[in-house]
């Protein structure tokens, strides 16, 4: 091979390469990602349906339950405490892990009642705590698992105890007492694990103060209602409980409180006006109350509780009195559903049953028929109530830079869906964009379209969806990546190294010895091509044969 034809062949790289990686680029061998469904991002309750009613006390003909009460730790388990009075009151208990297997709570031949749980949510130890009467004396007694063999007296005169326990462990105890033998009304006293010898007094008039309920919220704030002078009454720890505030807001005759705090506070109590009614109160970011109706029925109802599942989703439980019916709603459609559990439920005076909210959503409820504990738990589904079922980014223009990324989307809400967001951010999360989506839906399903200006190649983009429901409630779900490559600066890469290898081949092939060493390799491979030659016709050799 000659030596020009190997540096036509060098030059002709040099130029027809680079020229047809710029034409073609490296954004062909990159595509679009499309993220799929995140189903692990929620997990809200709804208990749109139960499964049929279980009777969860030992199998005992002499057993005689009153006013039984639940808590779930972190593993789902049930932790169920109540009063069995068929042999004297004592307080027992049992869990889902097989409550035919019995504990004896209190050890003292007092008449004990008024029993109220709570598990330690960091290392699922329960407390339990009661009213005990040796005769002349009621008192509030507190105990503890594993097997409550230690009773501890908090106050030697107290009656309705409640309990709660703050992320740190502490334990709060709250309860309604005389301040002394000759005084007819009593007062709302609470202390905590801090020191149980330390007891405030939250309320000092000549009003019989009862019935109190506590709760803590996230912050560890300590929050306290309870009923006198036919008006509900709440204090809070934020202040020393220095301040009683007055929730309700009718001229009725309200009693029976009952309280649940998330990042705000909720109250439910009973209420007779014309008729008993269950109202709510929910403290808004004024410190004000707002008063709903939440019985939609003419009958009497009473004893209400309430507490919150995933997501800050409030739920709450009642006595129909006239049918005797244990009533159940919800937050997802503004407590208009109301669900019966149980008709023709044994029922006690102060007393309907109780409700709980395991780690998953599901709703558990108890109640008394017949002197014995039956229960329900609702029916949740395999996959989360909210959900993304799917997402896709599009870019309008991969030719320029600054491009409109378009987002497309379908969700999913059990509680309806009032707007989905979309979140972007370029900074590792730093700080994020917020635009909604423009869509339609059936209530629980929404499908909606948003874009994300100004995207540029070569910056990993973070998005994620904001799905708000109509209950207000936020849900975020898990953020992903999306990363186009800048396809001109990847060019230029590939071009630098492609002229690279052609200037390293020029090189060589200027120095002699490798010249020749190309030049002959041509050579052989050209020799070993073996060309037959063309095979000749003697035309006269033809001619003398046909003149024979």
């Amino acid at each position: 091979m000659k030596k020009r034809n190997i540096s036509t062949l060098i030059i002709a790289g040099f130029l027809v390469v680079p020229i047809f990686i710029s034409l073609y680029g490296v954004s062909n061998s990159y595509c679009l990602p499309i993220a799929i469904p995140n189903l692990s991002s929620f997990q809200l309750s709804s208990a749109t349906s139960f499964q049929q009613t279980m009777n969860i006390s030992p199998q005992d003909p002499n057993l005689s339950e009153l006013e039984s009460k639940i808590a779930i730790d972190k593993n789902n388990i049930i932790h169920l405490v109540y009063v069995n009075s068929s042999n004297g009151n004592d307080i027992v208990y049992s869990n889902s892990t097989n409550f035919s297997v019995v504990q004896r709570v209190s050890n003292n031949t007092d008449q004990d009642k008024e029993p109220a749980i709570a598990v330690n949510s960091n290392n699922c130890t329960v407390y339990i705590v009661w009213t005990s009467h040796n005769g002349s004396l009621t008192g509030i007694s507190l105990s503890k698992g594993s097997n409550f063999s230690i009773n501890q007296t908090i106050s030697y005169n107290g009656t309705s105890p409640d309990i709660a326990i703050d992320n740190a462990g502490v334990v709060h105890i709250v309860w309604n007492q005389k301040t002394g033998p000759a005084v007819s009304n009593t007062d709302i006293w609470y202390t905590n694990s801090d020191n149980y010898t330390k007891i405030i007094e939250i309320t000092n008039n000549s009003d019989s103060n009862e019935n109190p309920s506590i709760a803590v919220d996230f912050k560890d704030n300590v929050h306290i209602v309870w009923s006198g002078n036919n008006d509900i009454f709440y204090a809070n720890s934020t202040n020393n409980f220095a301040a009683n505030a007055t929730v309700s807001q009718n001229t009725g005759e309200d009693q029976v409180p009952d309280i649940i705090a998330t990042n705000s506070v909720h109250i439910v109590w009973q209420a007779l006006v014309a008729d008993y009614k269950i109202y709510l109160a929910t403290k808004n970011s004024t410190n004000h109350w707002e008063n709903q109706t939440i019985s939609n029925n003419i009958n009497n109802n009473s004893n209400p509780t309430i507490t919150k599942g995933p997501g800050g989703l409030l739920h709450i439980i009642w006595a129909n009195g006239s049918q005797r019916d244990l009533i159940y709603t919800d937050q997802s459609d503004d407590f208009v559903t109301n669900t019966t559990i149980f008709n023709n439920m044994t029922f006690t005076s102060g007393y309907a049953g109780d409700i709980a909210i395991d780690k998953n959503g599901r709703v558990h409820i108890i109640w008394l028929f017949e002197n014995q504990t039956y229960y329900k738990n609702s029916i949740y589904p395999d996959y989360p109530a909210v959900r993304m079922l799917k997402s896709t980014l599009i870019p309008l223009d991969l030719n320029t830079q600054k491009i409109t990324m378009i987002a497309m989307g379908e969700f999913f809400d059990e509680f309806w869906i009032k707007k989905v967001e979309l979140m972007w951010s370029i900074n590792a999360g730093a700080s994020w964009n917020t635009l909604s989506m423009i869509g339609s839906g059936n209530g629980t399903k929404f499908t909606g379209i948003s874009a994300i200006p100004g995207f540029e190649y070569g910056v990993v983009l973070l998005f994620k969806y904001n799905i708000i429901d109509k209950t207000g409630l936020e849900h975020e779900t898990s953020q992903m990546a999306f990363y186009y490559p800048d396809t001109h600066v990847e060019s230029i890469i590939l071009i630098i190294i492609v002229i690279g290898i052609l200037v390293a081949l020029t090189a060589l092939y200027l120095i002699p010895q490798t010249r020749n060493f190309m030049c002959n390799l041509f050579k052989k491979n050209q020799s070993k091509i073996n060309i037959e030659p063309k095979k000749t016709i003697d035309y006269t050799d033809i001619q003398k044969k046909k003149l024979l």
